[in-house]
């Protein structure tokens, strides 16, 4: 009731957390399967507005924020682009060398004009990499460079 009310509310990332919590519980499969059948009515990410999360909070309970629309800001690292593509890790929260709060991988769909240590500010979905990879996985809807 509680994720159909939010999504009624345009509220769709905290209905986003409310589908998993009850996927990610002990709550029966009538139940389970009922919350995922909401994820049908869930709008495409670039129509939700982004939400933040500190990254201990994300690290901790990286499930349970599987498909909101997360905005990060930091410093893009090992920047690699091929096929009109471009992926890169994010240091979150960069302040100065070593000091940042987590890495978090990137995947743009298009082409951005990222370079090594550009201060970027990210939105994106955090996704469950299929090699199930050590660090939480965004797939960028949108990047834009801060200005230094």
């Amino acid at each position: 009731d509680r994720a159909k009310r939010e999504m009624k509310q345009g509220n769709w990332n905290r209905a986003i957390l409310s589908v998993n919590s009850i996927l990610l519980s002990n709550a029966n499969l009538s139940v389970k399967e009922r919350a995922s059948f909401l994820r049908k009515f869930i709008p495409s990410p670039d129509r939700i507005p982004p939400m933040t999360v500190d990254p201990a909070e994300l690290f901790a309970n990286r499930n349970l924020y599987e498909g909101a629309v997360l905005t990060f800001t930091g410093k893009a690292a090992n920047v690699e682009q091929s096929g009109g593509k471009t992926s890169f890790s994010l240091l979150l929260n960069f302040r100065e060398k070593p000091r940042f709060d987590g890495v978090i991988e990137v995947y743009c769909g298009s082409s951005e004009s990222v370079g090594n240590g550009d201060s970027v500010t990210m939105t994106g979905v955090l996704v469950h990499p299929a090699a199930g990879g050590a660090r939480p996985y965004v797939q960028a809807v949108k990047v834009s460079k801060n200005p230094e």
